[in-house]
């Protein structure tokens, strides 16, 4: 399980609410380093495991404002137990027509139409420029 470092609180006690600009400035820089160092500690906690081949795909995103490659996958799960999953294309509209379909009795129209709507089509335009000229 790979963990996400998270900075949840200070690490050195702030000053006073009267102290100087300076002390300020030294709480920062004190502060900073110890957060980095938990941090750095943190990701070399971390190991290294190889993704399956259907999750290495890439895919552009933007993030932050910038177009960037990323991995297509989700994380699921809480903070105890994550799992990584391929991330899958939306089909709403596939699902949408099939059960239009299904609701249909299976018919589907065509758009041409039959043979016979065709001929009948046919006969009623020769008849009407017929009846023009």
């Amino acid at each position: 399980m790979s963990e996400t470092f998270v900075r949840k609180d200070f690490y050195v006690s702030p000053p006073a609410k009267n102290a100087t600009v300076g002390e300020w400035n030294e709480w920062m820089r004190e502060d900073d380093a110890k957060a980095r160092a938990h941090k750095a500690q943190c990701t070399k906690s971390q190991r290294h495991v190889d993704l399956p081949k259907n999750m290495q795909e890439r895919t552009m995103r933007k993030v932050g404002g910038r177009w960037r490659q990323t991995t297509a996958i989700g994380i699921v799960g809480d903070e105890r137990s994550c799992t990584l999953e391929p991330m899958v294309e939306a089909n709403q509209e596939a699902e949408v027509i099939r059960a239009r379909l299904e609701k249909e009795g299976g018919r589907r129209r065509k758009k041409g139409g039959s043979s016979a709507r065709k001929n009948r089509a046919r006969r009623l335009r020769r008849l009407r420029e017929a009846a023009k000229e």
